[in-house]
């Protein structure tokens, strides 16, 4: 394997001397973690308001979108209770009429 391999494929000494430092002290790790990740989110702070901004979007949608559904269950369900109401005025109208027929 050439040196270029070994250093590409992250097993120089460096690598490995960093490797066995971040092993005994693992609190140093957590300073790299959070320093990698603040890099991160720095250098990609657009995107993340971007995305911040799309998910706030998407959640207000989500909020009118039950809202609506609850409203529409709502209107259904009265309907239903006056369809019932209807058919219930009607089925008694009918008994109403067969018993006039038979008394007649």
């Amino acid at each position: 394997m050439s040196k270029a391999d070994k250093y590409l494929s992250c097993e120089n000494i460096e690598t490995e001397s960093m490797r066995k430092i971040l092993t005994f002290y693992p609190e140093l790790m957590d300073v790299c973690k959070q320093e990698i990740t603040a890099q991160w989110e720095n250098e990609n702070a657009d995107n993340l308001d971007n995305a911040k901004l799309e998910l706030a979007a998407i959640e207000d949608l989500s909020r009118s979108r039950i809202v609506e559904n609850n409203q529409l269950q709502q209107q259904y369900e009265d309907v239903k209770q006056k369809l019932q109401a209807v058919v219930d005025e009607i089925e008694q109208q009918r008994k109403l009429a067969v018993d006039v027929e038979i008394y007649c």
